[in-house]
């Protein structure tokens, strides 16, 4: 609360973001990307001023391709609106975060976010395929092509996961999904104190 940025911008599109990196590239004024803002180690504040750019209203899903088992998203998009878009097609990302109902995909994708389901569906890493950025120049850079595998070339999309929009600002992002279980059963465990549970 004692700092504030000169402005916060809220982009919908690839297009607008590449405008508002210009600007600010061109008259050196920090940037902050803005996800869900559910954070809660002050990354979002900015000690010196600047933009912060909050794609929160980059929402949308782009493409869904069924037989390939992929998405392409919008980064504002939170990852319980895509289970909710995803379950009504029989298919689930499986990135079950602590803040899943306001943290983005980008935000997630940016900070490595860790999933509950990590141990069978792995964490948001392991899900991305691709990635568009927008460069600290205002320039694009796709990471890579729209494949479930690929065995050349440079794992690009892998410099921005965790990066927390220190690299550029993702603007799309295609992430592997899985079909929906047949079936689903809770199992539990009881154990007489926490050090038994341990052994």
């Amino acid at each position: 609360y004692k700092h504030l940025p000169d402005a916060a911008v809220l982009p919908e599109s690839t297009e607008e973001v590449q405008q508002i990196v210009g600007t600010a590239a061109k008259y050196r004024t920090p940037l902050i990307a803005k996800g869900g803002g559910s954070n809660r180690t002050g990354m979002l504040v900015p000690i010196r001023g600047g933009i912060v750019v909050d794609t929160i209203r980059m929402n949308r899903v782009l493409e869904l391709s069924k037989g390939d088992l992929y998405v392409t998203v919008q980064p504002g998009i939170t990852l319980k609106e895509l289970e909710e878009y995803l379950r009504g097609h029989g298919l689930a990302l499986n990135q079950e975060q602590g803040s899943f109902k306001v943290a983005t995909v980008g935000g997630s994708i940016s900070t490595a976010g860790f999933s509950r389901k990590h141990q069978k569906y792995g964490t948001i890493a392991d899900r991305v395929m691709s990635l568009e950025v927008v460069l600290a120049d205002g320039r694009t850079l796709r990471t890579g092509p729209k494949v479930l595998y690929t065995s050349t070339g440079y794992r690009l999309h892998q410099l921005f996961i965790g990066a927390e929009g220190t690299l550029g600002i993702i603007t799309e992002a295609t992430l592997r999904v899985e079909p929906l279980p047949e079936a689903r059963d809770a199992v539990l465990a009881f154990y007489d104190d926490f050090w038994k549970a341990n052994e």
